[in-house]
C-alpha cells in the first residue's frame, strides 16, 4: 500500500477526542496530529499518533511520526526502536529518512541521555571560563523533518 493511500485511510478514520468526558467539536485526523508536531506540541501529537497506531499498526508513516515526537521529546531509545520499524518496513520515501534520523541518534548520543542543548551545557560558560583552560565544544541542535 503507497503512502497516499495510507494517508487517505488514515485520514478518513477519524475519532472523537475525550478530555476529561468532554468531547471537543473537531474530530482527530491524521492532519491534525501533523498540525500538532508542527507547532511543537510534541506530547499532544505523539498521543494522537498512538491512536493512529492502534488501528493501524503496521504503517510505517505513523511510526515515522512517532519516532519524530519522541525524539523531540529526548525518548531516545524509543525513537530508535520506531525509526528501525520504518527502516525495515523497506518505505522507498520513509526508509532514507528514518536511516538518517538513527544515524543522527546514533551519532550524538550512545549513552541514550537525551539531546544536549545550549541551555544544558550552561551558556554563560565562555570557553575560556573553563577550569582546564581549554576551550569547551557545544553541541548545536538542528532539525528538519523532509
Amino acid at each position: 500500500m503507497s503512502i497516499k493511500n495510507l494517508q487517505k485511510l488514515l485520514l478518513a478514520t477519524s475519532c472523537m477526542l475525550f478530555i476529561q468526558g468532554n468531547a471537543l467539536a473537531a474530530p482527530l485526523t491524521f492532519q491534525s496530529a501533523v498540525a500538532e508536531y508542527k507547532a511543537g506540541k510534541y506530547q499532544s501529537a505523539l498521543s494522537m499518533f498512538k491512536t493512529f497506531n492502534a488501528s493501524s499498526p503496521n504503517n510505517p508513516l505513523v511510526h515515522y511520526y512517532i519516532g519524530l515526537c519522541q525524539h523531540r521529546l529526548g525518548h531516545i531509545d524509543q525513537a530508535k526502536q520506531e525509526y528501525q520499524f520504518v527502516v525495515s518496513a523497506g518505505d522507498v520515501k520513509l526508509k532514507p529518512m528514518a536511516q538518517q534520523a538513527l544515524t543522527q541518534l546514533s551519532g550524538t548520543h550512545a549513552s541514550g541521555g537525551g539531546f544536549v542543548s545550549q541551555s544544558q551545557t550552561g551558556s554563560a560558560t565562555s570557553p575560556s571560563q573553563t577550569t582546564s583552560g581549554r576551550k569547551a565544544k557545544k553541541v548545536i541542535e538542528f532539525y528538519a523533518d523532509w
